[in-house]
């Protein structure tokens, strides 16, 4: 990677470092004692750090293409199988070849959700409750339901999907673990 590509790159990680940190300085009690006038140009100069990184990201984004990136901060490619194997784990993943930006799937954690849980959930119509809730064989307790083996894609909205891979997805090479910024 050229050297002025690499200045970029380290010019937007330490800008995003110090987002973070003055985004973390003004949830402490030392900010909340200075005066307006000193929290509004924290604010403003927050304000212009995170449009700068915007700018800054775009130009990156036209002059590093994605597989560069990835080889420049080596991050590893695999296949499904070991997309597979991440999910179990707890972790996210994406693939390079997706369109959509800021996209990523997750396994949904497996959970057992008894009578006393389902009349208040939001995510159930009211007719999946009433019929959840009518199963009862006398015998055993049957007002229950199980999330299990479900992966959902997550857009950058924070839209939630049910997801399944395509042939494509299954074959492809170009899955990569998506991780928080730290």
């Amino acid at each position: 990677m050229e050297e002025f590509k690499k200045r970029m790159l380290i010019e937007y990680f330490n800008l995003m470092e110090s987002i973070s940190r003055l985004s973390a300085f003004k949830g402490t009690d030392v900010y909340k004692q200075l005066s307006e006038s000193d929290q509004l140009m924290l604010n403003n100069q927050e304000r212009d750090m995170i449009q700068y990184s915007y700018d800054l990201n775009s130009r990156i984004t036209s002059l590093i293409g994605p597989q560069e990136l990835l080889n420049y901060m080596g991050c590893p490619q695999f296949d499904f199988g070991t997309a597979i194997r991440l999910l179990k784990e707890g972790r996210a993943v994406a693939r390079l070849g997706w369109n959509g930006k800021n996209m990523f799937i997750i396994k949904q954690v497996p959970a057992h959700i008894d009578h006393t849980v389902i009349p208040g959930m939001q995510s159930l119509p009211q007719v999946a409750k009433d019929l959840l809730m009518q199963r009862n064989d006398g015998i055993e307790d049957k007002r229950f339901i199980d999330y299990t083996n479900q992966m959902l894609i997550v857009n950058a909205q924070g839209r939630a999907d049910s997801w399944v891979a395509s042939s494509s997805d299954t074959f492809a090479t170009d899955w990569i673990e998506i991780k928080p910024y730290s």
